[in-house]
């Protein structure tokens, strides 16, 4: 029996090249076109916010390392006698490098099986201590610009932010706290000043740019070389209301700043600053 051409079991052979259908029929696929050889990833500029939160936590004492190299040789150092306005667009222009050589180290070391992350949080304690070590100085923000930066809620970033002073506290945060401390009463404790009377007590108020420096300064009050040196009697005082205000007992400061008791310099010695650490 014949059977019509174009049913099933037919023997005619189809034409060459691409079949044309109408209606609902199938149609073949056009060739898929190839991708630009050298197309990359467009590059993506930082978010002006996330460089100024960056920037604002760089203390003005390391200001002058602050240097924005534009390529090969050429560098700008930071403008000591410029506008506030214009050492805040440096300080981004400074931050926006370092970013940038961190990402890169870390994609090195990655792609070259040098940095086997094996969670998220040991990604971002990682990420954390590039941040601190290559652009705070370890000057540690507190944890709402840490949960910004990081994209987090502020109770996984207070989480992460304890999980870092837990492992870098001794080695790197406890030794500059110690030497800001200090440096911090010399310039604003001014014996000529009368006292001020808080808690039944005679002694200063002080106000710091990070709350977690109060509690610092009781660790201090309480290592054992301190209270050997200037007794065990010497606490800190806060203020429920303002977690950046703290009190001091006249007496406290004194025994602290004098340089024949010696407290500074002796803690100096115990805890060396990273620099100091290999000589």
């Amino acid at each position: 029996m014949n059977r019509s051409p174009g049913r099933a079991g037919s023997t005619k052979s189809s034409s060459s090249g691409p079949s044309k259908t109408s209606g609902g029929g199938s149609a073949s696929l056009p060739p898929t076109k190839a991708a630009e050889p050298n197309l990359l990833p467009a590059e993506i500029d930082y978010l002006e916010s996330v460089l100024s939160i960056f920037a604002d936590h760089i203390l003005a004492e390391d200001y002058e390392n602050c240097i924005v190299y534009d390529g090969g040789s050429n560098k700008t150092p930071f403008p000591m006698d410029a506008e506030r306005t214009q050492q805040r667009d440096h300080l981004r222009r400074y931050v926006d490098g370092r970013l940038r050589r961190v990402a890169m180290f870390e994609y090195s070391q990655w792609i070259n099986g040098r940095m086997p992350f094996v969670t998220v949080r040991d990604l971002q304690l990682w990420r954390l201590h590039q941040f601190c070590q290559y652009i705070w100085k370890w000057n540690l923000p507190e944890e709402e610009h840490i949960a910004t930066i990081f994209n987090l809620t502020r109770r996984r970033a207070s989480s992460l932010v304890s999980d870092f002073v837990a492992r870098f506290r001794k080695l790197y945060l406890y030794p500059l706290i110690i030497r800001s401390l200090f440096r911090f009463l010399r310039e604003n404790y001014n014996p000529d000043v009368k006292p001020e009377d808080h808690f039944n007590l005679k002694g200063r108020r002080f106000r710091v740019t990070e709350g977690r420096y109060i509690e610092e300064m009781g660790a201090i009050l309480k290592d054992p070389t301190v209270r050997e040196k200037i007794g065990g009697d010497h606490i800190v005082f806060s203020f429920p209301e303002d977690d950046r205000l703290f009190f001091l007992r006249e007496e406290t400061i004194k025994a602290l700043l004098d340089d024949k008791i010696g407290v500074e310099a002796e803690l100096n010695k115990l805890y060396k600053l990273p620099s100091e650490q290999s000589q």
